[in-house]
């Protein structure tokens, strides 16, 4: 399973796809699809489940690095799909 959106993270793997993991300087912990505040730190966005998503050209939403897929598509700047993540071999 993935953390959605607004919820705790520490690697953009950890989020479902599209979701960057948002982590302020200096922190181990950030928030999935979440947005840097004025004080550095960082809080969920109030733009509902989508919030943060990853879109490709063709309006479809893109897997980061380190997130799960079935094939190289669904992967964000033409990373491969390698063994069910989107990371290089």
């Amino acid at each position: 399973s993935c953390v959605a959106a607004g919820a705790s993270c520490t690697s953009t793997a950890d989020c479902c796809v599209g979701l960057p993991c948002v982590v302020p300087p200096g922190s181990t912990d950030g928030v999935c699809g979440g947005v840097v505040v004025a004080d550095g730190g960082v809080v969920a966005t109030d733009g509902g489940a989508d919030a943060g998503v990853v879109t490709r050209e063709d309006g479809g939403v893109c897997a980061l690095y380190g997130q799960t897929c079935t094939d190289s598509a669904e992967c964000c700047s033409n990373v491969p799909c390698t063994s069910g993540r989107c990371r290089f071999p």
